[in-house]
């Protein structure tokens, strides 16, 4: 989980802020509201890494749903069981990346 700290922590406490940001994004709030980042080389390629993947994950989800509208709409169907196992093996697939 994200660590948020106020801006002024950076001068009060910048050997805390230091080692959240090893671990994670750290989020820093001026009048309490959040204006910020702070991490790591490291860790922001990480977090750019991951969103990444996500969105062109998502993308193949949509377009596996478009053929399907297509497989639909020209009479081509498959049965449930065949659907929900292609299903899973795309999940067991996203998780072990």
């Amino acid at each position: 989980m994200e660590a948020i700290f106020p801006i002024s922590a950076l001068q009060k406490d910048a050997a805390t802020v230091r080692q959240e940001a090893e671990r994670d994004l750290v989020r820093l709030t001026v009048d309490g509201r959040g204006k910020y980042v702070f991490a790591t080389e490291d860790v922001l390629e990480d977090y750019v890494q991951r969103r990444i993947e996500d969105a062109l994950f998502e993308q193949r989800l949509i377009e596996q749903l478009e053929r399907s509208m297509e497989d639909i709409e020209a009479g081509r169907e498959y049965p449930m069981e065949e659907s929900r196992r292609r299903v899973w093996e795309a999940r067991a697939l996203r998780a072990a990346s």
